[in-house]
């Protein structure tokens, strides 16, 4: 009879189920080592030791909170950017991409609640994800990304996103397998095809605004679907440099659903 770890006695039967299927310690090990869950549990500790009250405007963290808890990030984003002599320093958090996701999804999930003007507080439902297996945090946060958030908010700017795109996106996800490399760019222009993404997006008023049109596409697919799938790890990406202008950068080419990832995608019809 499958069981669930312990401390997970409260959850539903098929939890097990779900867990039977796949080799438990590798999956959970993995769940440990995922980034994002990782910054959130640094992220709570931080507004359960500190008195972080909210910025009148937003609510959002004000800088002195922003450059104190995102150091103890996995990875520290850049809070100041040089270009050439002038040096560009944080103003918001809206700049702090990593920080900003996290808050968002902390807040839909009810784990946080971050009014204007007024102390950020750890809620009981929070308390209690914080008493949580690290595999079913990170399905819990993955969930909320899914299911609950507007997927609108990666790309940063507004679009028409057919009811259908996180659907029809998991049903293309749950086709693949396990550690084969997927082209990204043929993933995303079928997904944007499948789905009707492509007719969705705003058009250019440019004569090469086809050209426009699909890296519009490829980016809001990164930025909604692959990037996140990264972020929880559910995906591994590879990536290739380019060189624009005087800036070289990195982006995406291929990626590949982690085994974690494969058990992820599946909690989400629990």
């Amino acid at each position: 009879m499958s069981t669930l770890p312990e401390g997970s006695s409260h959850r539903p039967e098929r939890f097990a189920t779900w867990i039977a299927t796949y080799n438990y310690a590798r999956i959970r090990e993995a769940a440990q080592n995922v980034e994002l869950r990782r910054n959130v549990l640094t992220l709570l500790a931080y507004v359960r030791d500190h008195r972080v009250i909210g910025t009148q405007s937003t609510g959002n963290m004000p800088r002195n909170h922003i450059r104190a808890v995102t150091a103890g990030f996995v990875i520290p984003p850049v809070l100041d950017e040089q270009i050439g002599d002038r040096v560009y320093k944080l103003r918001t958090e809206f700049e702090v991409w990593p920080l900003l996701f996290i808050h968002g999804l902390l807040e839909v999930a009810e784990i946080l609640v971050t009014p204007n003007g007024a102390r950020w507080q750890i809620t009981d439902t929070g308390e209690r994800f914080l008493e949580d297996e690290p595999l079913f945090q990170t399905l819990s946060l993955f969930s909320t990304w899914w299911h609950q958030v507007d997927w609108r908010f990666a790309t940063r700017h507004s679009i028409d996103l057919p009811r259908n795109f996180p659907t029809a996106t998991l049903a293309y996800l749950l086709s693949q397998p396990v550690g084969r490399w997927i082209d990204f760019k043929t993933f995303a222009t079928t997904l944007g095809q499948r789905t009707g993404l492509s007719k969705a997006l705003p058009h250019p008023l440019h004569n090469d605004s086809q050209d426009i049109d699909h890296m519009l596409l490829l980016h809001d697919i990164h930025r909604m679907v692959t990037d996140r799938l990264i972020s929880f790890g559910v995906a591994e990406g590879h990536y290739k440099e380019e060189i624009a202008g005087l800036s070289a950068f990195k982006r995406i080419d291929s990626f590949k659903l982690t085994w974690l990832g494969r058990a992820l995608l599946e909690g989400l019809m629990l």
